[in-house]
Order: C-alpha cells, then structure tokens, then sequence
C-alpha cells in the first residue's frame, strides 16, 4: 500500500472514530442528564382529557421513554403531546399561540418551528460534529418541525394531533400546568383547558 493511500485510510478511520466516540459521548450525556433528574424522567405517565363546548382535548408530557421520540429531542425540551377533536358541528380555530406553560407566576408561550431549530443547533455548538453527527442535528430538527401542532381549523368530525414545544426550565416546579386558552368557533371562543401532570413521588 502506497504511503498516500495509508494516509487517506488513516484519516477515514480517524472520522469514525470521531464520529462514534461523538455519538456515545452525546448519548451518555442525554442519559446522565435523565439520571439527574429532567422533567421528562420525574413525569408520571398519563394522559389527561378536557372536554367542553363539544371540543375534547388530550394532553401527555413525553418523556425518555416514549420510543417513537428521540431521547435527545424529549430531553431537550419540555414537550407535550396534544390533540384536538372536534365533536361539535361548526368548525374551530385551533391557534397554537393559545397554548401557556406555567413557570412559576408567568404563563410561558410555545416554542416555534424556527426557536426549537435553533435551540437543537445550539446544543451542538462547540462540539466537532463528525458526518453523524451532523445528520443527527439535521434528523432531529426535521421530526421537531414534523411533529409540531399547527395552527389550523379543524371541521367537525376531524381531529388535530402534535407536539408543542416550550424551553426547559430551572423553575419547573409540580404541578406541570399547560393551559390551551381558547379555540374559536364561528359563534363563541371556549376554553380555557388546563391540564395538570405530577411528578412521581
């Protein structure tokens, strides 16, 4: 083997040592970080329903465990699942700027699609991202804007189902309260929802 190709052969086995000594490394830190005690380990699974003016809404926190989601995403955020079901027989507005998280007395508006973008790019800022790297980043990115609830109008008969997103905080007190203010009918606003979700004991 020439002396160019021994080169190249180093430098493609140093990327992928790189690479999977990154990924172990961001994994290890995700599970240190649920061990330490996130929200999203500390949550008691449910999932609560709210039901009024025909509209019935269903909330969950995700946590670590829901496997459909990437643990670095759930643990990144404070995330719930949501869905809208319109049962009533005019149409609704469904605004996810109507959605709250209480953190301590304020009532904290979602995240948007361009906010938790760059929220996941900072977590791997000062990191030497290896092509895996850089593929996880951009995958986790695409599955936050996927799965984030639109704000939509909803006919009777339909549902609407999502994620919304807000900012972990270090004030995250129990309970968890997420409150859907309003949605709009073409007659009368009905809500508020509010949802309330407890830690494990």
């Amino acid at each position: 083997m020439s002396i160019r190709n021994k080169i190249l052969w180093g430098l493609l086995i140093g990327f992928v040592v790189i690479g999977v000594v990154t990924t172990i490394a961001t994994r290890y830190a995700v599970i240190l970080s649920v061990k330490q005690g996130s929200p999203a380990s500390r949550m008691i699974p449910a999932v609560i329903t709210q039901t009024e003016g025909g509209i019935r809404v269903r909330a969950r926190v995700l946590s670590e465990r829901d496997t459909a989601y990437d643990v670095l995403l759930v643990t990144s955020f404070l995330i719930f699942e949501v869905e809208v079901e319109n049962r009533g027989k005019d149409w609704i507005d469904l605004d996810h700027a109507q959605f709250f998280f209480q953190d301590g007395d304020r009532w904290i508006r979602p995240l948007s699609r361009e906010e938790v973008s760059s929220a996941i790019t900072g977590r791997f800022i000062g990191t030497s991202l290896s092509p895996s790297g850089t593929g996880r980043q951009m995958s986790l990115i695409q599955k936050a804007d996927e799965g984030m609830l639109d704000t939509a109008r909803i006919f009777p008969g339909f549902q609407r189902k999502g994620l919304v997103f807000f900012n972990l905080s270090a004030t995250i007190e129990e309970p968890i309260i997420l409150k859907l203010e309003e949605v709009r009918t073409p007659e009368k606003k009905i809500g508020p929802f509010v949802f309330r979700f407890s830690f494990r004991s």
